[in-house]
């Protein structure tokens, strides 16, 4: 699309503070690369119907500049950005779920796919199998906060 598609529509999104939430956009957009005007039209559509846009949109500027922020940003836009959608409910409620994005970049799999409530023997074999590839404490810490922050992000996704 042309530059002149490529201007930044908030009036009808509801900022608290809408001179930092255009600058915030304006990132955004330039994190988006040759993704840019479809992700312009899908935020203009999303945001108004955010709990929080002004957290939303910030988190997502966070995810987006990410090390594997960009990498995800095609499957957000697939399908008419339902996953976008998905995405930025959950960016608008918690900085938790922004940061269990960033940190596990492999955490968008649980919004891809629909992940079934585990079983008690489920969720303790995941949890051995993490433990039993632990080659010391340290492993075994991160294991354990794997395991416990992807499975908060399960359950915020099945909430939404």
């Amino acid at each position: 699309m042309g530059s002149a598609n490529r201007r930044i529509d908030l009036e009808a999104v509801p900022f608290q503070e809408s001179s930092r939430a255009t600058s915030t956009f304006a990132s955004i957009l330039s994190l988006a690369g040759p993704h840019h005007d479809e992700l312009n039209a899908a935020l203009t559509r999303l945001l108004p119907k955010s709990a929080d846009p002004d957290l939303a949109l910030l988190q997502l500027e966070r995810l987006l500049g990410s090390a594997h922020g960009q990498e995800q940003l095609p499957m957000l836009l697939s399908s008419g950005a339902r996953m976008l959608d998905a995405v930025l409910q959950l960016l608008a409620v918690s900085q938790f779920f922004a940061d269990t994005f960033v940190t596990y970049p492999d955490a968008f799999d649980w919004i891809r796919k629909p992940v079934r409530n585990p079983t008690t023997d489920d969720l303790t074999a995941e949890l051995k199998a993490s433990l039993d590839q632990c080659q010391d404490d340290v492993a075994v810490l991160r294991a354990f906060r794997r395991f416990r922050q992807l499975h908060l992000l399960r359950i915020g996704v099945n909430d939404i």
